[in-house]
């Protein structure tokens, strides 16, 4: 979040310089991501989904660990189905699992362009 707006693009750019500079220094970077910051009302934020999904276009090229935090009692419904649909592996009772309900980027976003994506209303209240 910079200048009171989340810019998906900007971030990416930076998670993808971050991690290229790390890798020169370091065998492994573990990124944990707490996401209650979508939560905030700001321009921007309703692009999370997008931006989960385009992540996943960058932490391949990296021997990285990300894990991306969402309370779902705080979150839609609608927003936690997308983010599961935007991450390829998830934590269920304390196990790292693959996630079937996840969308390769390219299908995702083309997907959500098909259907006049309109962001999701982000919290549950």
């Amino acid at each position: 979040m910079v200048d009171g707006y989340f810019d998906q693009q900007r971030m990416l750019a930076n998670l993808d310089k971050r991690f290229a500079e790390d890798s020169e220094h370091y065998a492994v970077t573990r990124l944990w991501s707490n996401q209650e910051w979508a939560l905030q009302d700001l321009p921007g934020v309703m692009d999370i989904i997008e931006y989960e999904s385009r992540f996943n276009l960058i932490w391949p090229k990296y021997d990285d660990i990300t894990v991306c935090v969402y309370d779902a009692t705080r979150f839609s419904a609608e927003v936690m189905m997308g983010m599961l649909r935007s991450h390829p592996f998830v934590i269920v009772d304390s196990v790292a699992r693959e996630n079937p309900f996840y969308v390769p980027p390219d299908e995702l976003l083309k997907e959500m362009r098909g259907r006049g994506y309109r962001p999701a209303r982000l919290n549950t209240v």
